[in-house]
Parts: C-alpha cells; structure tokens; sequence
C-alpha cells in the first residue's frame, strides 16, 4: 500500500475527529487510530492529566514523539487538535497521507465544547475557545491538503464528503 492510503485528521477540539474517523475508517476499509486515546493509553493517564502534570510544552514534546513514532498504512489517524503545533510532526504526517481538515465554524464548536477546561485541550493558561481558534484555525489550513467544510452536518454527512474527496485527491 501506498503511504497515500493513510487519512490524517485534523481540527479543532469538537470537529469530530473522534467521531468521524472510526465511520470514515469503516467506509473506505481502513484502520483507524485516535492519537489521544492511543497517548493517554500508553502513558496510562487521561489527555487531561498528561497536560497537567506535563505542562503545554511537555505535552507538546509527548505528542511529537508519538507521532514521529507512527508507522502505519490503511490507516485513518484522529490527532489531537495541538498537533499542528509541531512543524515535524506535520511534516512527518504530511508524508504518510492525506491531511484533512474538519472545519467547523466556532458557533458550532462553542455548543459542543461549552468549557475547554475538562477536556484537557492544549491551551495557555485562561485562553478561551474563541482565541484558540483564531489562533490555531491558520495552521490547520496551511498543513491541509483538503478541508471540509462540516459546518454542523451529521457524520454520515461528513463521513461521504470526505470519503468523495479522497476519491478526487486519489
């Protein structure tokens, strides 16, 4: 299999990189790897905890190397939102296949992620959800080689909009 057969999803906390990935695996016959789960089981500590013991650059630095470590193929891989924070990680995933974005307006993530805070999302201290997408929203275009629009569709929605994509990028 080509290094092309690999979906990277990227996007904010509340994209529904969680929640896509596994349906879009599914649909198009691939594996699928939620980075944060994959981290917070190895590490055997929540996203959550890792950030607060770690710090934002300590946690940084765990993600890198776990992604700098993933060797896949067929494979469709949910980051963590604070991926595209790490120029060789992007690069690296850049290399194993298709990045795609999810973009989903703020509006629609402010109603699925209410409070940033439980969810252990890399941030500075006290920054808020509209200054983490401004923020963070530039990167996720720059390293996408497509992005989807999801606005707030359902996932079956998404699910075939990406996969119809990845036919055209294929």
């Amino acid at each position: 299999m080509t290094a092309t057969s690999n979906v990277v999803l990227i996007g904010m906390p509340g994209a529904g990189k969680s929640t896509v990935g596994p349906r879009l695996a599914e649909a198009t016959g691939r594996a699928f790897i939620d980075v944060d789960d994959e981290l917070s089981a190895r590490e055997g500590r929540s996203v959550r905890l890792l950030f607060d013991e770690l710090g934002r650059d300590g946690f940084l630095e765990l993600e890198q190397d776990y992604l700098l470590g993933l060797d896949v193929s067929s494979t469709v891989v949910a980051t963590g939102g604070s991926a595209i924070y790490s120029t060789l990680a992007m690069l690296y995933l850049s290399g194993l296949g298709t990045v795609v974005h999810i973009d989903v307006p703020l509006a629609v993530l402010a109603e699925r992620v209410p409070d940033v805070g439980p969810r252990g999302v890399v941030r500075q201290p006290g920054q808020e959800l509209a200054e983490l997408f401004e923020e963070r929203e530039p990167l996720y275009r720059h390293w996408a080689d497509v992005s989807i629009e999801a606005g707030d569709a359902d996932v079956e929605t998404v699910v075939e909009c990406i996969a119809a994509t990845l036919g055209k990028v294929h």
